[in-house]
């Protein structure tokens, strides 16, 4: 059966339209694929900084969340939107975090911990306690998880 001329054309469009879809898809992936690496390398190169400085930190592998000690200046806290619970803070290390921010961040940590002194655990069993111990999973600089240079 002979389709009409325009019903074929639409048929043609609606491919080319799936096709455009697919390759858009393709391009996110890929691109979030790089969003990823980049922060879980930029994560690796917080833990690595605050570790050098002395200070508590853990990050879990395959991960892009720094755990710290809470700094003890809340003018720090707001400054950098640090996430605190109980003796603790968190970083979500996102795409637009670089290493030169990362490094006046620590920069600025350490000046915390040494001018208003560090955090003491509020409790015996609190999440400070749980972070300078093995039960949160592993070292203080977690195992290497590969690397993210590579193309996929």
């Amino acid at each position: 059966m002979v389709q009409p001329e325009e019903e074929r054309r639409g048929g043609h469009q609606a491919r080319r339209g799936v096709s455009t879809i697919a390759n858009l898809c393709q391009h996110f992936t890929h691109s979030r694929l790089i969003s990823g690496r980049h922060c879980m390398e930029t994560a690796q190169y917080l833990r690595d900084k605050i570790t050098a400085a002395g200070l508590s930190c853990r990050l879990n592998e395959l991960s892009c969340t720094v755990v710290l000690e809470r700094p003890t200046d809340d003018a720090l806290i707001k400054r950098w939107q640090l996430a605190c619970e109980e003796d603790i803070a968190h970083v979500v290390v996102m795409p637009n975090v670089t290493r030169h921010k990362i490094d006046k961040f620590v920069e600025e940590l350490v000046a915390c911990a040494e001018e208003h002194g560090r955090m003491e655990p509020v409790r015996a069993d609190g999440p400070l306690v749980k972070l300078q111990s093995s039960s949160w999973g592993g070292n203080y600089v977690a195992p290497h998880v590969g690397h993210f240079k590579e193309e996929f």
